[in-house]
């Protein structure tokens, strides 16, 4: 029985659509193909980028991380110059290895005038109003009438470690190296208490008191001076005068002996780690603590 006209002619339109499907399905189908091929070949190329840039300039920066502030360079940036009150001179003194270094650059940023922030942090005689010495006469050669003198000092055994540390060499004399050590961290206490006797204004700092903690130092400036830092500053020395900062700044500096001009901080300052004293250092160092403990007591080492 023959198909009636009108049957076949819906049965070629619905086969025609059916193939106009199916091409409509292919070129979908290729153009999701290529969507996802294009979108392989471009994480091919970052990942390639990615790569490559991390091979020649390393890992990139966290979010996190906080940004390198050149310590030279950061008064600068403070919001302004702090008053000293009466002193219209500063002097830090101590014994070496004992945080003067670090304070005197929060003290620098504070208290130094616009035209003294450009002076040399050596020699003493060409400092500014802010100036640090190990040397007793540059105290004295200051004067005591407005002068404020600020000791830092520290336990003499670490910080006799840690003058190890910075050593070229172990010292062939241990014994004798290990006396000197503790005579001289003991003759800075006196010598302090002397300046006080004799009328210089000084104030105390205690390295274990302010070592990475800027608050209590803040704090202690804020009291003794009477008036308050401002956040943006107080921030601004945190990251600008932090370890990890200070140790990228020294990067450049081969070892202890060279310094930066302006802060004054030395190669290796930090955590030299060159020469790690042997029990025997510690053990000398602690007999001769013991026979002048009565000097080391009254500042509770």
């Amino acid at each position: 029985m023959p198909t009636p006209p009108k049957l076949n002619t819906l049965a070629m339109q619905a086969a025609s659509n059916l193939m106009a499907a199916r091409r409509s399905q292919n070129r979908f189908l290729n153009h999701e193909r290529y969507i996802y091929e294009e979108l392989e070949s471009h994480m091919v190329f970052i990942f390639f980028l990615l790569s490559f840039s991390m091979s020649v300039f390393g890992n990139l920066p966290s979010e996190s991380a906080s940004p390198f502030l050149d310590p030279e360079n950061l008064p600068y940036s403070r919001t302004k110059m702090y008053s000293t009150g009466p002193y219209n001179k500063v002097v830090i003194y101590s014994a070496p290895r004992t945080g003067s270094s670090f304070v005197y650059n929060v003290f620098r940023y504070l208290f130094e005038e616009d035209k003294g922030l450009s002076l040399p942090h050596d020699p003493f005689h060409l400092g500014g109003k802010v100036r640090k010495t190990h040397d007793r006469k540059n105290v004295k050669a200051l004067g005591k009438e407005g002068t404020l003198c600020i000791a830092t000092i520290r336990n003499p055994i670490h910080a006799s470690v840690s003058r190890y540390r910075t050593r070229k060499e172990p010292p062939q004399k241990l014994n004798d190296w290990c006396r000197s050590q503790i005579s001289k961290q003991a003759k800075y206490l006196k010598r302090i208490e002397e300046l006080k006797n004799e009328g210089y204004s000084v104030i105390v700092l205690k390295y274990e008191e302010i070592e990475g903690n800027f608050d209590a130092l803040f704090s202690t400036i804020e009291t003794q001076l009477f008036f308050t830092i401002t956040d943006e500053d107080k921030e601004r020395i945190r990251q600008g005068y932090s370890k990890e900062n200070i140790t990228k700044k020294l990067a450049s500096l081969s070892n202890f002996q060279e310094a930066l001009p302006l802060s004054g901080f030395h190669g290796s300052h930090i955590s030299s780690q060159t020469y790690a004293p042997p029990e025997e250092v510690v053990h000398l160092l602690n007999v001769y603590r013991d026979k002048q403990k009565k000097v080391f007591q009254r500042y509770g080492y």
